[in-house]
C-alpha cells in the first residue's frame, strides 16, 4: 500500500515538472507575460469553472499589464486588457480574425451541411482576396441596419407593434406574477442535449418553410440582404435556414437578459388624445425618447455595462507583432473580453465601452436592438407600477449563465405584482408610434458622437 502511494506521488511530481518544463520551453520571451496558476494548464479551468467572467478582472487586478497569456491544453489565449491594444488589434482584421472562429461556433452549433460547411469556410481567412462568405457577410448586411436608414425604420415599425401587442396582452391579464428570462442552452463544441438539436431542428423548419414560401421577398432588407448574399454564394436554403436559427440565438439571447436587466434596475414621452368612443389614447413617440430620453438611454448603456460578460475572439493567423511589442504566435487565439474594460474605474475612453463589441464585427443590429428594448421598456414602467413580491427589490445572481454569452441571464425570476399606474383606466389605449429621425445613437466608439 506504502509502495503505490509512494508511486503515485512520483507520478504526479513527475507529470507536474514536466509541465512546467514544457510551459517554459514553448513560451517565448517576447509573448505577452504568461498568466501563473497552481495546477499548469488546468488551473485556468478550475478558476473558470468556479468564478466564470471574474477570472478576466482577478487576473487584470493581480498583473496590471495590457495583455497576458493564459495556457490551456492545446489552447493559447492572449487575453487584452487594454483599450489602446483592443484598436491596435481590431485594425489588423486580417491577421486578427473573426471569421474562422465564428464559422467553427456556426457549424458546431447549427448543424450545417457538408455543402454547407464548404461555403462557410472557403477563404475563410481572406488569404485569396477579400471575398468569402463570412468575411463579406457584415459588409454586405450592414447598410440594411444603419441607423436613419429605411430598413432599419422599417423593421423597427414592426418590432414595436409586436411590443404593444404584448403589452396590451398583459394588460388583459390584469397582473403576473413574474417577469422570466430564458436561457438558452447551446453548449459550443459539446455533444447538444436531444430536446436542444429537437428544437433546434424545429426552428430550421419553419424557417425554411419561410423561405420555399417566398416570405423573404417582401421581408425586411436585412432578411433579403441576408438571403441575396447566401444565393450569391450559392448557399442552400436548408444552411440559409439554419444560420437563421443562430440570428434567434443571437437576437433573444441577448435582448431578453439585457431588457429584464434594465427594467429591474429603473420621463415621458407622450402625447394624450381621446377617441370618437371617448376613450383616451396615449402614445410613446419611441424615436424621441431614443432622442431626448438621455436618462432612459444612459441606464440602457449601463445595463450593458454591468450585465455584458462576452469576449470577442480572434484567431492569429500568422506571427504578429502586436503594437510592435507583444508577439502572438499563429494558431493562438485573441480575447477582448468585455468585463475587464467595463469595470475597469480609470476608463474614460468610448473605446472602452464594448457592449456591441467593435471594428469589422462590430453588431450591425445594435439600433435595432436598442430601439426594441428602450421601446419594451418605456411603454412598461409607464403602463404599470410594479412592486416585489417579497417587498425588497433582489438583485438576482447570474452564476449559472453559460461561458458562451454575451447578456449574463438570471438565475432566477424576480415575482412582482403588476398593476395599471394610479390613474390610468382599463378604457386608456396606449400606442406606439415611430417617427422619422436622423438621429444617431452613439452606442460604440464607431458611431458618430
Amino acid at each position: 500500500m506504502a509502495t503505490t502511494i509512494v508511486f503515485v506521488v512520483a507520478l504526479v511530481a513527475v507529470v507536474y515538472a514536466v509541465a512546467r518544463i514544457y510551459l517554459y520551453l514553448t513560451q517565448l520571451p517576447c509573448e505577452p507575460l504568461t498568466a501563473d496558476t497552481i495546477i499548469p494548464f488546468l488551473g485556468s479551468i478550475f478558476a473558470f469553472q468556479r468564478i466564470k467572467w471574474n477570472y478576466y478582472v482577478n487576473l487584470r487586478n493581480k498583473y496590471h499589464v495590457p495583455i497576458y497569456t493564459l495556457r490551456l491544453p492545446g489552447i493559447r489565449l492572449y487575453v487584452v486588457n487594454s483599450a489602446s491594444l483592443i484598436q491596435a488589434a481590431q485594425k489588423q482584421f486580417r491577421v486578427l480574425s473573426t471569421p474562422p472562429l465564428e464559422a467553427k461556433a456556426i457549424i458546431q452549433v447549427l448543424g450545417l451541411s457538408k455543402e454547407a460547411q464548404f461555403i462557410l469556410l472557403e477563404n475563410i481567412d481572406s488569404k485569396q482576396g477579400g471575398w468569402g462568405f463570412m468575411f463579406k457577410f457584415y459588409k454586405t448586411v450592414n447598410p440594411s441596419l444603419a441607423a436613419g436608414n429605411n430598413g432599419l425604420d422599417a423593421i423597427n415599425r414592426v418590432s414595436v407593434q409586436r411590443v404593444q401587442e404584448l403589452l396590451d396582452d398583459f394588460s388583459a391579464q390584469r397582473s403576473f406574477g413574474g417577469i422570466r428570462t430564458r436561457r438558452m442552452r447551446l453548449l459550443l463544441g459539446l455533444n447538444l442535449a436531444k430536446d436542444t438539436i429537437k428544437k433546434r431542428n424545429l426552428i430550421a423548419e419553419v424557417f425554411l418553410a419561410y423561405f420555399h414560401s417566398g416570405g423573404h421577398i417582401k421581408a425586411s432588407a436585412f432578411i433579403q440582404a441576408h438571403y441575396e448574399h447566401s444565393v450569391n454564394y450559392k448557399m442552400p436554403v436548408e444552411g440559409l435556414a439554419r444560420i437563421g436559427v443562430g440570428a434567434v440565438i443571437g437576437a433573444l439571447g441577448n435582448i431578453v437578459p439585457t431588457t429584464f436587466w434594465l427594467l429591474s434596475e429603473i420621463e415621458k414621452v407622450t402625447k394624450e388624445s381621446v377617441d370618437e368612443e371617448g376613450n383616451r389614447i396615449r402614445t410613446i413617440n419611441v424615436s424621441a425618447a431614443r432622442e431626448f430620453c438621455l436618462t432612459l438611454l444612459s441606464a440602457f448603456q449601463e445595463t450593458l455595462r454591468l450585465h455584458s460578460v462576452g469576449a470577442s475572439a480572434r484567431l492569429v493567423t500568422e506571427n504578429y507583432l502586436l503594437d510592435g511589442n507583444f508577439m502572438l504566435k499563429k494558431g493562438a487565439s485573441v480575447l477582448l473580453p468585455q468585463m475587464v474594460q467595463h469595470t475597469e474605474q480609470s476608463k474614460s475612453k468610448r473605446s472602452a465601452f464594448r457592449g456591441f463589441g467593435g471594428g469589422t464585427t462590430l453588431c450591425p443590429a445594435r439600433h435595432f436592438a436598442t430601439t426594441e428594448t428602450l421601446a419594451y421598456t418605456a411603454m412598461f414602467i409607464i403602463h404599470f407600477d410594479v412592486e416585489p413580491r417579497s417587498g425588497v427589490w433582489m438583485q438576482p445572481t447570474s452564476d449559472k449563465s453559460g461561458m458562451w454569452t454575451v447578456a449574463a441571464g438570471s438565475d432566477s425570476d424576480i415575482e412582482v405584482f403588476c398593476r395599471l399606474r394610479a390613474g390610468e383606466s382599463e378604457r386608456t389605449q396606449w400606442h406606439l408610434s415611430l417617427s422619422k429621425s436622423n438621429h444617431i445613437m452613439s452606442l460604440s466608439a464607431e458611431d458618430p458622437m
